[in-house]
This record gives structure tokens, C-alpha cells and sequence, in this order.
């Protein structure tokens, strides 16, 4: 490996979001096998959650501003593909929470996803993962919200 480009979700620049598609912002980092190459921070205009709270013009309070919000699964019927789109260029995309389907979608799109229990900033998380040194989940859920069967 030469480089490789992670996307890391988060609301405040600092810490890891707890729910990618309602993330502020994505962290994209270069790395290389020993250290952080670069580092960059992109708006999240991308996100179908983003989106819908940006069209509203609701300020966010918090990362998930409906928790406890049940919706079945015709609430998911939009596309990640801005979201692919996006980051297309990524390797790797790091969140402390997101929904099976999005992870199945980033990895059919190359990307692999993985959700991370980690208080840490972000650039922790990054020289963690950089020494192999990273925990992922590997039971996890959407968090913010219930989803119905």
C-alpha cells in the first residue's frame, strides 16, 4: 500500500459521529503505511439525511435530532449514491453508527465500512488504525432510531 484515502464521519471536526448519514462534515485523510499525508474536510451535502435537514432549514441540536424515531423500511428507499459518489475516491469509511444497508452499498461500491466504538478524536482513531490498532464493531445499529422489520 502507498496511500490510501479514509472518509471519517463527524459533526464537530473532532470526534467520530455516532450516525454517518446525519454526520456535519467528512474528515478525508491520506495515509501512508507509517503516517497521516493529508488531511481534509468536507461538507456533508451528500447524505439523504443531510439533505432533508438542510432543505428544512432545522438547526441540528445534537447528531440525531429525532432519536427514538421508529420508521419502517420505506423510509429507506433513497439512494447512497451521492453519498458513494462522494467519497468515491476513499478506501475505507469510519462512523461510530450506520445502517446495514448503507454498509452493504459502500462495500458493493469498493469502500469498506466499518463502525467504530471509539470516544477518541478523530485523529486518534486515524493513528490507530494506522497501527492496526483499531476496534470495529461487529454487532452494531443504526443509532438514533429504531428500524421496524
Amino acid at each position: 500500500m502507498d496511500t490510501k484515502r479514509i472518509a471519517v464521519a463527524t459533526s464537530d471536526r473532532k470526534h467520530i459521529s455516532k450516525h454517518l448519514g446525519r454526520c456535519k462534515y467528512f474528515a478525508i485523510y491520506t495515509i501512508s503505511p507509517e503516517s497521516v499525508q493529508d488531511k481534509q474536510i468536507i461538507e456533508n451535502k451528500f447524505t439523504h439525511h443531510r439533505q432533508q435537514e438542510i432543505k428544512l432549514g432545522a438547526p441540528i441540536q445534537g447528531e440525531l435530532p429525532h432519536k427514538g424515531e421508529k420508521h419502517g423500511h420505506h423510509h429507506h428507499n433513497h439512494s447512497h449514491k451521492g453519498l458513494i459518489d462522494a467519497i468515491a475516491d476513499c478506501q475505507v469509511v469510519l462512523a461510530g453508527g450506520m445502517g446495514q444497508r448503507l454498509m452493504n452499498d459502500l462495500r458493493e461500491a469498493g469502500i469498506s465500512a466499518y463502525v467504530v466504538d471509539d470516544d477518541a478524536e478523530i485523529d486518534v482513531i486515524i493513528d490507530k488504525y494506522i497501527k492496526g490498532e483499531l476496534q470495529v464493531l461487529k454487532d452494531f445499529k443504526c443509532g438514533g432510531h429504531e428500524h421496524e422489520a
